[in-house]
């Protein structure tokens, strides 16, 4: 109990001067909406597409990491370019950070199953913490003097590649880098190449017989003066109405998802989390739920007018069938005598 309240407590610092400049969430089941880690990859839905997700870390410690993400997006108009509006919620402590982003995203042909896509999400931050609450071994400590209330502007990037099978993308969660005054410098917003977060993430879809398609896939995560982590998933679904998985975090983490179809709209997902580490000894676990919602989201085909045709014409030019009638009358004329 001990380590854990003391990681709790280091977070709680290192959230102040990290977290707010570049750090921020991950998902277990990012692949089920790529959105939430690359903006650009709303290109790929075809009408109006949501996902909500739930995800608590440590379950049984007060103040454990906890987020909440919404996000929504749509192709403005069927042409290449989309819209989107995402809400995410970070809470850790006395600390918390709510960031809402508007996304633009345009998508273009490279030939006739593969497209590229780039998006830019602006995005306002607002955080707060309350450090004044927090218990310290003497009073007057300086570091949990100021409360960092601040609103910050920053802005999200996102290139998507995509073809029938495969997918790869890259992205920033945050392009800018905000200081706060008191705490990190004189405060400010800069862009410094060096100090931004990065993610890049790929998936394959392979499609069997016997009507399961295997979706594995990997996120690459880097974070300067932090060591990168690397999430690999492999998921096994069935006719598109359940499936289920397994995934691997280099943060010696091991995750079960479990996913289904609820009816032609909704879809529900779930991830369980446990991690080969000491802290693991004070708690279960990390559980995940998603809601995706896509309204009308037709899957991408390759209509061949010729044979539609051809199938119409057997349908609906059927050979006239000859009457049968009793042997020496002739069939009625529709006159009469």
């Amino acid at each position: 109990m001990r380590i854990l309240k003391s990681i709790l407590f280091l977070f709680s610092i290192l959230w102040v001067s990290i977290a707010i400049g570049q750090k921020r969430f991950s998902i277990v089941q990012f692949s089920q909406h790529r959105a939430f880690i690359n903006p650009a990859s709303i290109t790929q839905n075809t009408d109006i597409n949501a996902a909500t997700v739930f995800r608590k870390q440590w379950v049984g410690f007060e103040g454990s990491p906890t987020t909440s993400l919404f996000d929504v997006n749509s192709p403005i108009r069927s042409s290449n370019n989309y819209a989107g509006l995402s809400v995410v919620g970070d809470f850790l402590g006395v600390n918390q950070e709510i960031m809402v982003s508007g996304t633009y995203a345009y998508k273009a042909a490279i030939d006739r199953y593969s497209h590229i896509s780039f998006a830019l999400s602006p995005s306002v931050v607002f955080l707060q913490s309350d450090l004044a609450s927090v218990s310290t071994d003497f009073s007057g400590d300086p570091s949990f003097a100021v409360n960092p209330n601040a609103v910050l502007p920053n802005v999200r990037f996102g290139a998507y590649y995509d073809t029938k099978y495969t997918f790869l993308g890259i992205s920033s969660p945050s392009l800018l880098t905000n200081g706060l005054p008191g705490i990190n410098g004189d405060g400010g917003t800069v862009f410094d190449i060096s100090n931004i977060h990065y993610n890049i993430i790929a998936g394959y879809k392979r499609e069997f017989k016997s009507k399961w398609t295997f979706y594995p896939s990997a996120m690459y995560s880097h974070v300067p003066g932090a060591p990168f982590q690397i999430e690999a998933t492999a998921n096994m679904q069935f006719l598109d109405k359940f499936g289920g998985g397994v995934s691997y975090n280099t943060s010696r983490v091991i995750s079960g998802m479990f996913n289904i179809n609820l009816n032609g709209n909704f879809k529900l997902a779930y991830a369980y989390s446990f991690g080969f580490n000491e802290v693991q000894q004070y708690s279960p676990g990390s559980q995940e739920v998603m809601l995706l919602f896509g309204l009308w989201n037709r899957k991408k085909t390759i209509i061949n007018m010729p044979k539609l045709l051809q199938e119409y014409k057997k349908v609906h030019e059927l050979p006239v069938k000859e009457t049968k009638t009793p042997e020496g009358r002739q069939p009625y004329s529709g006159k009469g005598d």
